[in-house]
């Protein structure tokens, strides 16, 4: 009787060994091989106005209420396999932001995205800022 115990027990931690590893493999390929953030900042007014260029941060300069500015982001692919990236604005920015937020690139494949910003007619003129996360997964 104490045999069968012993048996029982040892498939049921059998079973749970083999459910924690597969869910630890699934875990390990829905994470991001890599992570970018890219700082973004427009501004809402009565006038138009010129973003400076600076490689760190994605300006727009001043936007009219009701108009919109775009910008192109550069994304070069050094990997040797597809890559699918996903594209997220943090949320303090994502209803002024469009961003074609998913795409796939070949290897040895370079693409440039176009991020438009769009000044809601009656939003309050000031400076926004917030964060593109960009998100790159084995395809």
């Amino acid at each position: 009787m104490k045999a069968k115990k012993e048996n029982i027990l040892f498939y049921v931690l059998l079973v749970i060994s083999v459910i924690l590893v597969i869910f630890s493999i699934w875990l390990l390929s829905k994470r991001p091989i890599e992570t970018r953030i890219l700082d973004t900042k427009f501004m809402i007014g009565s006038y138009l106005g010129l973003g400076v260029t600076n490689k760190s941060i994605l300006e727009f300069g001043m936007i009219v209420s009701g108009g919109s500015a775009v910008r192109r982001v550069n994304i070069t692919h050094n990997y040797k396999f597809p890559v699918k990236v996903e594209i997220l604005a943090s949320k303090n920015i994502a209803d002024f932001i469009s961003i074609d937020s998913n795409l796939t690139i070949m290897p040895g494949e370079n693409k440039s995205i176009p991020v438009t910003v769009y000044a809601i007619p009656n939003a309050s003129y000031g400076t926004y800022s917030g964060r593109i996360k960009f998100d790159f997964y084995k395809a």
